[in-house]
């Protein structure tokens, strides 16, 4: 099975002069953890993901995150948000993006997610255009239609 085969081709993105709020509103409207960042031609420029905006609000977060006696205050990520909400995400997206074409195999794809420990990939065509997605649960999904074709194909024999 490919890539072409499972993913997710009604896709959501961004170009890289929208705002952070922006970015924040269309990522909870659509339950997205991130978009990809295009030019006019579906290009890819970057990649922002909710991880970006965070660790740009309180960039030791995370690792604060890990401590029992963290109280986190809400009054500082407010502050700090006010402050970047209007600046454009080509500010805080990654501008390096790891993408799979429609012809690569789910082993490939699923090997890129596990080692960059991504939740999931652009999927882009031979101009590098966006065309879609594939993460984790399309390619699981992939291998139990996998496993299903399988076990029908040793019924009928």
């Amino acid at each position: 099975m490919k890539v072409g085969d499972i993913m997710i081709r009604d896709i959501s993105a961004i170009f890289e002069d929208e705002t952070v709020e922006r970015f924040i509103r269309l990522c909870a409207n659509h339950l997205r953890t991130g978009m990809p960042v295009v030019d006019d031609e579906m290009r890819i420029l970057g990649y922002i993901s909710e991880n970006d905006i965070v660790n740009a609000v309180i960039p030791s977060y995370f690792s604060m995150l890990q401590s029992a006696s963290f109280i986190p205050d809400t009054n500082q990520l407010k502050k700090k948000l006010h402050l970047i909400k209007d600046e454009p995400i080509s500010k805080y997206m990654a501008k390096s993006v790891i993408s799979v074409k429609e012809s690569d195999t789910l082993l490939h794809a699923s090997d890129l997610l596990i080692r960059h420990k991504f939740f999931s990939l652009c999927v882009v065509d031979e101009e590098e255009r966006l065309t879609g997605l594939v993460n984790r649960s399309r390619i699981l999904l992939g291998v139990l239609q996998e496993l299903e074709e399988e076990k029908n194909e040793n019924r009928e024999n």
